[in-house]
């Protein structure tokens, strides 16, 4: 197992993420500004609550957005869990060996600046987004 993979946020799909957004915030949940991440394909606004996991909203920019797939079969829902790691290449070897496919090569997120995300999935655990440990 890598040295180790920490939680960071839990990603939810979403068609409208002024309505959702508006709907964290009722329940007391800060949120940042959007994102445009054409990379991902994907706009992002992460909300926060202390004592509470952070959240990321993800509303596909295009048609050609992989956020399209969850959000055309039950709307808005949990999309993927994201963990940092110090060793990504040692996280996706390991996660490889456990059944879990790699999806996208590590790229450089556009909304955490100076760091690199990858995704990966395995069918009994879901999407899983791994993030770069800032150094």
């Amino acid at each position: 197992m890598p040295k180790r993979l920490i939680f960071h946020h839990i990603g939810l799909a979403t068609k409208n993420i002024s309505l959702t957004r508006n709907c964290y915030q009722t329940l007391g949940f800060c949120a940042t500004e959007v994102i445009i991440d054409p990379v991902q394909k994907v706009k992002v606004c992460f909300l926060r609550k202390d004592g509470h996991p952070p959240l990321e909203l993800l509303k596909p920019l295009d048609a050609e957005s992989p956020v399209n797939n969850i959000l055309d079969k039950v709307g808005t829902s949990l999309y993927h869990i994201c963990y940092e790691t110090s060793d990504m290449e040692g996280a996706i070897s390991f996660l490889r060996k456990n059944k879990f496919l790699n999806i996208a090569k590590p790229v450089q997120a556009v909304a955490l600046i100076n760091r690199k995300i990858a995704f990966l999935y395995s069918k009994d655990a879901g999407l899983i987004e791994l993030i770069e440990r800032t150094k």
